[in-house]
């Protein structure tokens, strides 16, 4: 099939979606002749004005609704979010952008590439099971000289994330009965630095790697751009703040709450201002978490891990295709006890990452 022929079928497609959804095709339809990449533009030009409207209309809805709940509003929701807000107080993060790169020094800020490592330390593996003495990846390395500082994070030395990229399921080192197993994922603290490259790894020295897509969340390196310290709310993501608004609505109302939606109906307004104004949907050190799932801190068992230590969100980059992607658009994060922390101790690190 030649390429006219397969542009006529993406044309023909495309026009048979517009109708479909009541867009307006009159316009091919008018006699004249026109080529297969003259359709295809202006076709697209009209899925994009119907996808502006069908957007607009979406809003209008939810608009609509926010006004319907919060005029059947009973309790006041500002006062105990600011009851939430005294128990837990802004914490200090550093947003992280990441920029794609190559050939970045082992002593940057980045993610991937070749990582700072004395030749005479052990290269990462997986410990033990199916893919034990596989080589690990590195996901992440912050260098705290080169980083603005935050209360109880280092401020020397260098800290590394790695991941798995070999198993079969694209869990990335993560281990859903444990996720405080540095098995398939390890993190490192370097709390000296060699400056003398000669003695440190160089990459023909790294392992090999898989380059089946999807099997780590990027490929290549990225630069980590940081920017000054800046406050972060406590986020609705985040089972502390969670526990406290369904512990204190339901107070409030004398009933128990375990949704939102429960909340919205039982007469405390709209709550979307959460999501919009109480999201940290940043790659970043420090700060609350954000999740496109639930916290996994739900669990007893994590309870202790209070302190994010990094968070790499997803991206996709339409101009130059470069992306971050933890399966469908999720996010990665590393979490750690605030007294480990304090102590430079990352012994006891929960890795988890989710997705839509």
């Amino acid at each position: 099939m030649d390429i006219d022929s397969i542009k006529d079928i993406i044309a023909k497609s495309m026009m048979d979606a517009i109708e479909q959804h009541g867009g307006d095709t009159s316009i091919f339809k008018d006699g004249k002749s026109h080529s297969s990449d003259e359709i295809i533009s202006m076709l697209d030009g009209e899925m994009r004005k119907l996808a502006d409207a069908q957007k607009a209309e979406f809003e209008r809805e939810k608009q609509e609704q926010i006004q319907a709940s919060n005029d059947n509003k009973k309790y006041d929701i500002d006062e105990i979010i600011a009851r939430i807000d005294s128990e837990l107080p802004p914490k200090p993060m550093v947003r992280l952008t990441p920029k794609k790169a190559e050939n970045l020094s082992v002593f940057e800020n980045k993610l991937g590439g070749v990582p700072y490592l004395p030749k005479d330390f052990p290269y990462p593996a997986v410990k033990s099971g199916q893919y034990e003495g596989k080589p690990l990846r590195l996901l992440a390395q912050l260098n705290f000289e080169k980083l603005p500082h935050i209360p109880y994070f280092p401020e020397k030395g260098i800290l590394q994330f790695f991941g798995f990229d070999g198993d079969e399921y694209m869990l990335f080192g993560m281990d859903y009965d444990d996720l405080a197993v540095q098995n398939g994922f390890r993190v490192i603290y370097h709390e000296n630095i060699l400056t003398d490259e000669s003695l440190l790894i160089s990459a023909n020295e790294l392992p090999e790697f898989s380059d089946e897509y999807g099997a780590f969340p990027f490929d290549g390196e990225f630069l980590l751009e940081t920017e000054d310290p800046s406050e972060c709310a406590a986020t609705i993501y985040d089972v502390s703040f969670w526990d406290r608004l369904m512990k204190y609505c339901g107070e409030a109302a004398g009933c128990e709450f375990n949704t939102v939606g429960a909340l919205e109906k039982a007469g405390f307004g709209s709550l979307e201002f959460l999501w919009e104004k109480r999201s940290n949907e940043y790659s970043c050190i420090g700060g609350y978490p954000y999740f496109t799932q639930d916290d996994p801190r739900f669990a007893d068992a994590y309870k202790r891990f209070d302190t994010l230590l990094l968070q790499i969100n997803s991206f996709y980059d339409r101009e130059t295709c470069d992306e971050i992607m933890w399966g469908d658009m999720g996010v990665g994060s590393f979490f750690i006890p605030l007294e480990k922390l304090k102590n430079c101790d990352f012994s006891e690190v929960m890795f988890t990452w989710d997705c839509c």
